[in-house]
């Protein structure tokens, strides 16, 4: 387990980490009627997004899987919920390349990229992943 212990660490930065830098939701929607309504874009959730999908170089195109009860199932909203409000740590230590079951998702990818898909995934499925495995 050793082997992946910096997941484990990016794992724990991801949900405080990069929610902080993202910053709010000020400035969203018009201001009197006066113009078009303005949007807040999270760069950092289109960001996670792109390397989700593979669409950043240096991020291999991968099928993610999740561990449910000991079987491979694909992720979606339904198999991610089995991870909700837990610990980040152990929904990344979950994910898994659906072509190779045997190699984790996120060690396919620099290491600088796994909290912003963390990040971005979060947000996808609603999971409110926390910081602390003591909350699991």
């Amino acid at each position: 387990m050793s082997k992946f212990k910096w997941i484990s660490a990016l794992a724990m930065m991801s949900v405080s980490g990069i929610a902080l830098a993202s910053g709010g939701f000020s400035g969203a929607g018009s201001s009197g009627g006066i113009g078009p309504p303005t949007r807040v874009v999270d760069e950092v959730y289109e960001f996670g997004k792109s390397v989700y999908k593979g669409r950043v170089k240096g991020a291999e195109k991968i099928k993610y899987c999740v561990k449910v009860d000991g079987e491979v199932k694909k992720l979606k909203r339904s198999t991610a919920k089995a991870y909700k409000e837990g610990p980040a740590r152990d929904f990344a230590l979950a994910l898994i390349d659906c072509e190779s079951p045997d190699r984790l998702a996120l060690t396919t990818m620099p290491r600088e990229h796994v909290p912003i898909v963390l990040y971005y995934l979060n947000k996808r499925f609603k999971l409110k992943l926390s910081d602390d495995e003591a909350s699991g």
